[in-house]
């Protein structure tokens, strides 16, 4: 007995070969349009032929939210475009900034200045794709000084945070106070799985207990000021040598937030992030030194 035949049909692979492969959109997005097409030729023959009025009036209410729900994604997509021009300008930052490296090596202030205009850069094109301000900022992950001692440490005793960068300006110990990785959900998973971490309302988790910040207060959640809703972290480079307590810990976190609720799409804006992260890694290990 012959095996059953899987392979697609000579009808589909002919629909896949001239109207799917080579078209300009997605194949739902053709399909869709196909659909559209039948719809007015089944609206047309309802009106002159069989004088039916519920058709017509089905076939302009599902168009017209077809049209609206294609319109909000394709304009959507519509900003990466305009995000690329944007980022083109945040990675030759970053070249300018390794040159500083090769070239100029006791320029530190030239260095930090070039990082900065880059994760500056790097949040305008997220703001051009969002539709909403972003906001940046590099995150050093260090190792507490009273951790160490004959008793290895857990993890949640051990790291910590530090926002050593912003995009709209340069922050110090007095003005950024390193933060417990444990007392944030955001570090803590992307520590734990060593994958971005994405919500986009840590509001409502924040309410239900379910996200934790050491910079948020009971006093935010009052008044309702919190400083962002939305927030993707991607980890910058896994070591090679494991620090004590976690397996292949990042070096450090890029982070990206805005106020705006389900701001953020998985699919498109998490590598687009995490092309950028791994882009600035060098200049990383150079600002903090290795792990």
């Amino acid at each position: 007995m012959r095996p059953q035949d899987r392979s697609p049909s000579r009808a589909w692979r002919w629909i896949d070969a001239r109207i799917l492969r080579h078209s300009t959109t997605r194949p739902w997005n053709v399909l869709a349009n196909v659909a559209s097409i039948l719809g007015l030729i089944l609206t047309t023959f309802s009106v002159v032929r069989w004088n039916v009025q519920a058709i017509p009036i089905l076939y302009l209410c599902l168009l017209s939210f077809f049209l609206v729900v294609r319109y909000v994604r394709q304009e959507r997509w519509a900003r990466y475009a305009e995000g690329a021009v944007v980022l083109e300008k945040a990675y030759s930052l970053c070249q300018e900034a390794a040159e500083v490296i090769l070239w100029n090596q006791h320029n530190v202030d030239m260095f930090m200045q070039k990082l900065q205009d880059s994760l500056d850069a790097f949040g305008q094109a997220f703001t051009l794709v969002v539709g909403s301000s972003c906001r940046v900022c590099l995150a050093e992950l260090t190792v507490s000084a009273t951790s160490s001692g004959s008793t290895p440490p857990t993890p949640d005793e051990v790291f910590l945070v530090q926002v050593i960068l912003r995009g709209d300006k340069r922050t110090n110990d007095q003005l950024e106070k390193a933060q417990r990785v444990a007392e944030n959900t955001d570090f803590l998973q992307v520590l734990q799985t060593g994958k971005p971490f994405l919500h986009n309302d840590l509001i409502h988790a924040y309410k239900l207990r379910k996200y934790d910040n050491s910079k948020w207060s009971q006093e935010m959640l009052e008044n309702g000021d919190f400083p962002y809703t939305s927030t993707i972290v991607w980890p910058i480079r896994l070591s090679e040598r494991p620090l004590s307590g976690a397996a292949n810990p990042p070096l450090a976190f890029l982070c990206v937030d805005t106020k705006r609720r389900d701001a953020f799409w998985s699919s498109s804006d998490v590598p687009l992030g995490a092309c950028y992260a791994h882009a600035i890694y060098p200049l990383v290990r150079t600002l903090i030194g290795p792990a």
